[in-house]
């Protein structure tokens, strides 16, 4: 299969990557025969509004205005790590943390049980929400977690960041700090790269997040200007139109 994939890449006449670390995977399987554009993912800045955390209804709902809310949103499946932010949620000490799941997947139950049998209290199932509550999902946290196997190096980029981005959350990001999320994150300032996954190292880093509030907002001004520089849709669109021209 590997062989027809990289033959495949081998007979366009143009390939376009999502990323720099895509962008340096398939040079290399092309030998560099092929030209390639980066092209990222967008985001819709329009549609995507900045609300005040105490006016969310989903932080209303549970009663966290007072609380340090990271949140991991989306597929809560088997290879999103699901089971090591249960764990990492064990080990944090400070009283001021959540841990808030939102979406669907193989792993709920697993959520709920932690839920159940934890006496911390301290991570929430919110269920799963369409689309069209999507700003009320995006603006429902302090700090949005996206995460990518270190197996998927070059192989694909959490689109979700961007959009957290929009919404003007930091990011906690785990997964292969020269991954395209992870140098956007460490090049511009708007979160923090776990590249090594030690559940208690991790849980260090989670309290100093919470410790440095100040951060919080100055990283999430920061990834919101980004996205409205870098990754608008009319910007790129333009790159698109470019191309094609």
């Amino acid at each position: 299969l590997k062989f027809f994939f990289d033959w495949a890449y081998s007979q366009t006449d143009h390939l376009v990557v999502i990323g720099r670390d895509m962008q340096k995977l398939i040079k290399k399987k092309t030998g560099g025969a092929i030209p390639i554009s980066l092209i990222t993912n967008w985001c819709d800045i329009d549609k995507i509004k900045v609300q005040l955390k105490n006016e969310n209804q989903i932080i209303k709902n549970f009663n966290l205005e007072h609380k340090v809310v990271f949140s991991f949103v989306g597929n809560l499946g088997r290879v999103q790590g699901i089971d090591f932010l249960l764990k990492v949620s064990s080990l944090v000490k400070n009283p001021d943390f959540v841990l808030l799941f939102i979406g669907d997947g193989a792993l709920v139950p697993s959520i709920n049980k932690y839920i159940e049998n934890s006496n911390k209290k301290n991570v929430i199932y919110a269920g799963h929400f369409p689309f069209s509550e999507n700003n009320l999902v995006l603006n429902a946290c302090d700090v949005a977690i996206v995460s990518l196997n270190k197996s998927m190096y070059g192989l694909g980029v959490p689109s979700k960041s961007y959009n957290n981005m929009a919404a003007m959350k930091p990011i906690l990001y785990f997964g292969d700090k020269k991954s395209e999320i992870g140098q956007v994150i460490e090049e511009n300032n708007i979160g923090w790269v776990c590249d090594e996954l030690n559940a208690s190292e991790v849980a260090r880093r989670i309290e100093l997040i919470i410790d440095e509030k100040k951060e919080i907002k100055i990283f999430g001004s920061n990834a919101r200007s980004l996205a409205q520089k870098d990754y608008s849709k009319k910007n790129i669109l333009d790159k698109y139109g470019n191309l094609f021209s």
